[in-house]
């Protein structure tokens, strides 16, 4: 019975060390794939950092051109002396136009101006938000001293614009640029003789 004892003892040995042995291998064939999988990760990671790195830029990038598209469409360009011209060419959303607002006021102080044409020749719809927009721009210019005059007002343009009730009495408009330098020259004119 010794020897049976001794025999099952062998064999519960050799299976405890063949199941150690396979435990082990499982144990290294895991970590194995762990180590590969986080370095695949970890190069996921990278890869996605450079990713966010060049979007950054080029969000950048797209901001400024922005920035710069924007300081183009509305230019604010000295038209005598004492007046200036804004063409507003493109859409005025909200955000346009707290920048047109805030530029024209800052061209006004800096150049003294008494006249502000705002051309809206380039604007390719007018409705009561732009309405609303350009009356506030035209109030900022008056708290400033300086008269705004609207040129470039299309005939359809002008039909939307009685059809939508938008009054736009509170600003002096004129057909096109040119009776606006003439005006500009006989206020300028009537304002030194004062």
């Amino acid at each position: 019975m010794r020897t049976l004892y001794c025999i099952a003892g062998r064999l519960q040995t050799t299976t405890f060390e063949s199941m150690a042995v396979q435990v082990a291998e499982s144990h290294h064939s895991l970590a194995r794939q762990v180590d590969e999988r986080t370095r695949d990760l970890q190069g996921a990671l990278n890869e996605r950092d450079i990713q966010t790195r060049e979007l950054s830029a080029a969000l950048a990038e797209v901001q400024r051109k922005e920035a710069l598209i924007e300081g183009l469409s509305m230019p604010i360009v000295p038209l005598l002396h004492d007046a200036l011209v804004v063409p507003i060419i493109g859409t005025l959303d909200d955000r346009r136009a707290a920048s047109l607002i805030n530029s024209m006021l800052n061209s006004i102080t800096e150049r003294r101006a008494r006249v502000v044409v705002l051309d809206v020749t380039g604007l390719p719809l007018i409705d009561t938000a732009v309405a609303k927009a350009l009356l506030q721009a035209a109030s900022a210019a008056r708290l400033l001293g300086t008269e705004a005059l609207l040129v470039g007002i299309r005939p359809d343009v002008a039909e939307a614009l009685v059809s939508l009730g938008v009054s736009l009495t509170e600003l002096r408009t004129l057909p096109d640029l040119q009776a606006a330098v003439l005006y500009s020259l006989e206020l300028t004119n009537r304002l030194r003789r004062r």
